[in-house]
């Protein structure tokens, strides 16, 4: 694809946009479609094998160009379509950066600096804005950028830069991604502004950052252990298996965008580094969920987002220590159970799921999504889940998966039967909540039982009880299988206490009381176990 900008005047800005775009069909095929809703296209034709071109016909439709293919192409059969299109920028103001999912496209604004910068926002669906694409999760495309732009900026796109060259007035920059992405992750930003630095991880892959000059001090605690956290990934998850790490800082939504090998990280994080660095590693590992394993529906995108918050948290474990890791856990769990009534962790198919929905309750799919994990780790052991994650991405690599597809694998692997568990705590809405009882046999022993007194269905979970007696001994623990509202289990020994889920793996919400202790790292707040 080339991105030619061709009027570079501030509030004029504008592009044409050269798309050789290669598909195969998975079908018989007449009309092409794809999604676009920018300036109707200059030109369309069918690039032949010989090199020369067919014009095409092609109309506009409901946000899709439909390409009249001329003939039928068959089954299976590669073809390209070159398709060029000028449009204008948007114009960034200032106020409208956080709209998530109607201010984006090909985005002319100023930064902190004053500077102008050029670049795109495509999450969820607004690539379509300013070239016609197959924009969907599911679709991965390679991506190869020739960007022609005044010679004072500095280009950067995904992929590997293959040469950058001066002419005349312009300068010339070609990358290659030669690895399937989603369209939301193609990205192309340029500015005057950035200093760069390469540093090399422990595996030979590089992180490359690009930071505005006044924040570079900022930028060593921002992102300085970026190459810890990609040698943690590799270990845990897999090789690393785009040409780069490379993160720009830009002004965007507050946040970061996982572009493959090229993330955006808002402005404003690097005010606050020691606290915003997790977003870096959040938008690391997203190397692993989301860009190299893609998810097949909206619907799925818990998958993409929860498993990497579950990743961040388990460098910040490794890199920060246990009671760091804690806090963080503790924190996200109270942001999910306080929303996660809104809708499941992964919706029903009746109708795709607006992701931006997703977005503005991003507790749910982010902060519940990694809980679950954690919790699985709690069901089947650390270190079956991290054989499974390994084997997960390696599988999948280039692909778009289901949450289906993830239950059965995993539930094949492991040996256990997760659909119960499953069925609450990824289709179903809220969390168990939980209160314990103990009561004297006439034996000698004890008998628990666990209530769930949460409105709704029971869930399906084994939880694990540490118990103390009377002697002050040592605690022993005692496993028991919720499935119903309430459960009972006999034990022979004395009971005086019993902390509910002492590891604090369990998705969920444990009653507490003067009697009722809580586990070490939390607190009894309105009648709960809750964070300190």
């Amino acid at each position: 694809m080339s991105v030619e900008l061709t009027e570079a005047a501030r509030g004029r800005e504008r592009i044409v946009v050269d798309a050789r775009e290669t598909f195969v069909a998975t079908r018989a095929l007449r009309e092409l479609s794809l999604d676009y809703t920018g300036e109707a296209p200059r030109s369309v034709a069918l690039v032949l094998s010989s090199g020369t071109e067919r014009a095409l016909v092609a109309r506009s439709e409901n946000g899709k160009l439909r390409v009249d293919l001329g003939a039928t192409i068959a089954k299976g059969r590669a073809f390209t379509v070159r398709v060029v299109v000028s449009n204008a920028l948007v114009q960034g103001t200032g106020r409208d950066r956080n709209a998530i999912g109607t201010f984006g496209g090909f985005v002319a604004q100023d930064t902190s600096e004053g500077r102008r910068m050029l670049s795109t926002l495509n999450w969820p669906k607004l690539g379509r804005t300013w070239i016609p694409l197959r924009d969907h999760p599911a679709d991965g495309a390679m991506f190869a950028l020739r960007a022609t732009f005044p010679k004072r900026f500095t280009v950067v796109g995904n992929g590997k830069l293959v040469s950058s060259r001066e002419s005349g007035e312009s300068k010339v920059w070609e990358y290659e991604n030669l690895v399937p992405i989603p369209s939301y992750d193609f990205h192309v930003a340029a500015y005057d502004g950035w200093k760069e630095t390469d540093v090399a991880a422990p595996s030979g892959k590089h992180v490359h950052t690009w930071v505005y000059g006044a924040d570079q001090p900022t930028s060593s605690v921002m992102l300085g252990e970026l190459p810890k956290a990609l040698a943690f990934y590799e270990k845990l998850v897999g090789p690393f298996r785009f040409e780069q790490a490379g993160f720009l800082e830009e002004p965007i939504w507050a946040g970061g965008m996982e572009n493959a090998g090229v993330v955006s990280l808002d402005e404003t994080l690097f005010r606050t580094p020691q606290e915003s660095r997790t977003t870096a590693f959040h938008e690391l590992a997203h190397h692993w969920s989301g860009n190299l394993v893609r998810i097949r529906r909206w619907n799925d995108f818990w998958l993409s987002e929860g498993f990497t918050d579950y990743l961040s948290h388990r460098f910040v474990e490794e890199n920060d220590g246990a009671a760091a890791s804690s806090k963080e856990w503790g924190v996200a769990l109270g942001r999910a159970t306080g929303s996660d009534g809104a809708f499941a962790l992964r919706p029903g198919d009746a109708a795709e799921f607006d992701p931006v929905r997703f977005m503005n309750a991003s507790a749910i799919p982010y902060d519940k999504g990694a809980w679950v994990l954690r919790t699985v780790e709690g069901i089947v052991g650390r270190p079956a889940l991290d054989a499974f994650l390994h084997g997960w991405f390696a599988r999948h690599a280039f692909e778009a998966v289901t949450t289906e597809q993830w239950e059965a694998e995993l539930s094949s692997e492991t040996g256990r039967d997760l659909s119960g568990f499953f069925s609450g705590f990824v289709h179903g809405t809220g969390h168990p909540e939980l209160r314990v009882t103990l009561t004297a046999t006439a034996a000698g022993g004890t008998r628990i039982a666990v209530d769930q007194t949460q409105a709704g269905a029971a869930f399906a979970v084994p939880v694990t009880l540490e118990l103390s007696g009377a002697s002050g001994g040592a605690p022993t623990l005692a496993t028991i299988d919720l499935r119903d509202k309430h459960v009972e289990k006999e034990v022979p020994q004395t009971v005086r206490r019993a902390i509910v889920d002492p590891k604090g793996v369990l998705y969920g919400l444990v009653a507490c009381s003067s009697d009722d202790p809580c586990r070490t790292g939390t607190s009894c707040r309105a009648g709960f176990c809750r964070a300190l």
